[in-house]
């Protein structure tokens, strides 16, 4: 959404191409960005046996094609229509993935590593993944990402930083709440309020007990989790200060987000694969933008992604994973939260993807069509 609008900002004629997504659709229209959302066979994704599986299959590779084929006649239109002077940008490699080697045809291409561990990459039919990387332009959201990416893959350009900073930000403290939120924050009232938004993955393996810690042990605060899981009502369901809410859609997010005292923004290094571990510890969460937009400053742990970016400036407090300094950063957080507050904002504000954004473009303009 950020990139959407600031490429449509920045006077760019911008054309979506994704799967269907009412949330998507909706924002694109009101956006007026036009755009082509092709539609989800969920059918052919259902467990079956015996010549039904063999025919499921059949199926779905009968649809990648299809979807590969009109991701093409799509693009090389587009080309046609601007006489080839069009730039690709892919968010995440499955973009390249579903047009397979034929991505090689426009040689203006950017693609977004959201995650530097990508399992799939290399298992899209026809694609060429260490050669499309190669002579594509990079980009990811952390600049130790960016470095351990390049010499991974042996990349002779240096991948484009572009953090995960949300804008337009509504900026606005205490929005209206959405009814499914209303009465949980009716019972907290005035008291503090911890809040972590987003699933408790295997590399956010520490935030139910987090949460718990403060839940537990100071009584006066509450803590806010979204979306609610069961992994959630295990740990938090006996506590009177712990509040669980269902799953709402970005923007419609920020609502909550805005009633927050602290964010929680911890992350584990325990994954299977090397660069999935790496992925962790150099952490670019969309999340401490959120927060810090509102004023909110973050409380996580002492991983370098956030000891580079919350701590150095001090928009909030990494602790250690124990209950101790889980306990004291969450007291001294509070205790200093308007300076604190003022400090996130600044994070914030001086957070410049705007330059980010055209350094990219400006590159990639310079390249041969």
């Amino acid at each position: 959404m950020t990139l959407l609008l600031k490429l449509k900002q920045f006077g760019y004629p911008v054309f979506y191409f994704s799967v269907e997504s009412k949330p998507a659709r909706d924002f694109l229209e009101k956006n007026s960005i036009p755009f082509e959302l092709l539609p989800r066979d969920e059918s052919c994704y259902r467990m079956t046996r015996g010549l039904a599986k063999l025919r499921s299959r059949a199926k779905r590779g009968l649809g990648f094609l299809k979807r590969r084929g009109r991701l093409m006649s799509v693009l090389r239109s587009l080309s046609n229509q601007y006489d080839g002077n069009i730039i690709v940008w892919s968010q995440e490699f499955s973009g390249f993935g579903l047009a397979g080697n034929d991505i090689l045809e426009f040689p203006r291409r950017i693609v977004t590593m959201f995650e530097m561990f990508e399992p799939n990459s290399r298992r899209w039919f026809g694609v060429d993944y260490e050669r499309i990387m190669k002579t594509s332009t990079v980009v990811l959201p952390e600049s130790n990402r960016a470095w351990i990416l390049k010499a991974h893959l042996g990349l002779e350009q240096q991948p484009f930083v572009l953090e995960n900073k949300l804008e337009p930000h509504p900026r606005t403290r205490n929005m209206p709440l959405p009814e499914c939120a209303r009465e949980a924050f009716e019972r907290i009232g005035n008291r503090p309020v911890f809040l972590f938004q987003g699933s408790w993955g295997a590399d956010r393996k520490d935030i139910g007990m987090v949460l718990e810690t403060i839940a537990r042990n100071r009584p006066n605060y509450c803590v806010v989790t979204m979306p609610v899981s069961d992994a959630a009502r295990a740990r938090l369901s006996t506590y009177p200060n712990a509040f669980m809410l269902p799953f709402i859609p970005a923007p419609d997010h920020f609502a909550v987000t805005s009633h927050a005292t602290v964010g929680l923004a911890f992350y584990s290094d325990n994954g299977t694969a090397p660069l999935q571990r790496l992925n962790a510890i150099y952490c670019a969460p969309t999340k401490i933008y959120e927060y810090a937009g509102f004023g909110i400053p973050t409380l996580g742990n002492r991983l370098p992604g956030l000891v580079e970016t919350i701590e150095r400036h001090n928009a909030g407090i990494c602790c250690d994973v124990t209950e101790d300094s889980i306990l004291a950063a969450a007291d001294r957080l509070l205790s200093g939260i308007g300076d604190y507050s003022r400090n996130a904002t600044s994070f914030f504000e001086t957070t410049n993807i705007d330059g980010q954004i055209n350094d990219i473009l400006e590159h990639v303009k310079r390249l041969a069509i």
